[in-house]
């Protein structure tokens, strides 16, 4: 058989969904030639055009240049973009069904019509987040269909965060690689050699292997989170600052730094689906994953401590109250509010009488918010508001001009108030701007006073 090395890489990406938008300008910026194809012919022609149908920093432009050069290109067509291709990547969604089991449905319909195309030797990438055991399943299944098929499977899990895709895919922490042929790997590894040689370390291993870690990486850090936030309502209670207890913690290199921040929360489309996903996996093989299973529990009792939140910084009762919602994203650098804390709260505000107000840098009007008005600014936003809500951490809500936030506020039922759910601010500072800022398990603004008083 002819070696990898002799020619060059050509890829078909199977989802132009995030993963697979990211993946395919990515590897068009390492020099590849890739094909992205999806079912939907809309999506399909406002790609060929450059028009991104999701916010990612620089993901546009990215896209853009490839296609300019010719790198890159889009199509509705599974058999013409596989033709000349020597991996195909599935990278299409694994929603969570009601039973907590992932959806593979996309996948299987997706190596479906992989599989009589078969004809030449190819290499299927799932980049898609799948059970354990469904790469050795997908395979099986492509030789039910074609006896004839020309193929290896591998499993290569992507850990690309929303707001930071772009980099994460460039320089990963880590590039795993599940397979189980030789050739397969000097293939993979031509194809990383362009992240690799930047010393970025490859880990080759089974495919079962590949599949797992997949799914335990996103569940400890939303273990991590769940506790984090568990850990602000105990400083709450305690009247001990956050702030200091996780930075003090994460010193120790064992733990870290990166996901002691306490907020509303985590969203997004995957953390909360892979671990309730993790967890079936679990019960099905006999070994149940108690800890985290009490993580998504906390995770769904923070947003019940969040609406509590408000309501006491509010001090009166809310109807009537105009709030203004900074942010709806899970989380900053993405328009995506999928499991964000904003779809839940708003409506159990509005629910207890609040009239409600957003601004959000990228989200625009959304059908899932209802009897809302929509601010241009935000300080447009906070205009006659009784209270500002902070709940995505957008760098736009991190240097606010307090003498405007005042004086946009309304000063009537009580005095201007930010409720800050990312703890952007520092309280001492904040109690000189004359806002009651009330923030996430720190100090509250009366002990700020003092310690300021303490200080000066």
């Amino acid at each position: 058989m002819r070696s990898y090395t002799d020619y060059k890489i050509e890829i078909t990406i199977i989802g132009a969904g995030y993963v697979g938008l990211v993946s395919s300008a990515c590897f068009a910026e390492l020099g590849f030639k890739v094909i992205c194809i999806d079912k939907d012919s809309h999506k399909i022609k406002n790609l060929k055009n450059g028009n991104v149908p999701i916010y990612e920093p620089t993901l546009e432009q990215l896209i853009k240049k490839n296609l300019k050069s010719e790198r890159l290109a889009f199509s509705d067509c599974l058999s013409e973009a596989t033709l000349n291709s020597h991996i195909i990547f599935i990278a299409v969604g694994t929603p969570i069904k009601e039973d907590g089991n992932a959806d593979l449905s996309e996948v299987e319909m997706a190596v479906k019509k992989i599989a009589p195309l078969l004809h030449n030797h190819k290499v299927i990438v799932i980049k898609s987040t799948v059970p354990v055991g469904t790469c050795q399943r997908l395979q099986d299944s492509i030789k039910e269909i074609n006896c004839n098929a020309k193929f290896d499977i591998v499993s290569n899990p992507e850990f690309l965060r929303a707001g930071s895709g772009i980099k994460d895919f460039m320089f990963p922490d880590r590039i795993v690689i599940g397979l189980t042929n030789g050739l397969t790997r000097t293939l993979m590894s031509n194809l990383y050699q362009g992240i690799t040689e930047k010393g970025i370390p490859t880990l080759y291993t089974s495919l079962e292997n590949a599949e797992l870690i997949k799914y335990v990486s996103n569940c400890f850090l939303a273990t991590k989170i769940a506790f984090t936030n568990e850990v602000s309502d105990l400083c709450e209670k305690l009247g001990t600052d956050i702030t200091d207890v996780l930075y003090g913690m994460g010193l120790d290199n064992r733990i870290g730094q990166d996901y002691l921040q306490p907020g509303p929360g985590f969203g997004g489309s995957c953390l909360a689906k892979d671990a309730q996903s993790l967890i079936k996996i679990a019960e099905s093989a006999g070994s149940p994953l108690n800890i985290l299973r009490s993580a998504l529990h906390s995770n769904f009792q923070r947003k019940k401590r969040i609406k509590q939140i408000i309501i006491e910084a509010c001090q009166y009762p809310i109807a009537g109250m105009r709030l203004a919602i900074l942010g709806v994203s899970f989380k900053a650098n993405t328009d995506d509010i999928r499991e964000s804390i904003a779809v839940s709260l708003i409506p159990e505000l509005q629910a207890l009488g609040a009239k409600i107000i957003i601004y959000d840098p990228i989200v625009q009007k959304n059908n899932l918010f209802v009897d809302v008005e929509w601010g241009t600014d935000v300080y447009n936003t906070l205009q006659g508001a009784d209270a500002a809500i902070i709940i995505t951490e957008w760098d736009a809500f991190r240097y606010l001009d307090m003498k405007k936030v005042k004086s946009s506020l309304r000063n009537t039922v009580m005095e201007p108030t930010l409720i800050d759910l990312r703890n952007l601010y520092t309280p001492a500072i904040m109690a000189k701007s004359g806002i009651r800022y009330v923030s996430v398990g720190r100090t509250t603004i009366e002990a700020a006073h003092t310690d300021l008083a303490k200080t000066s």
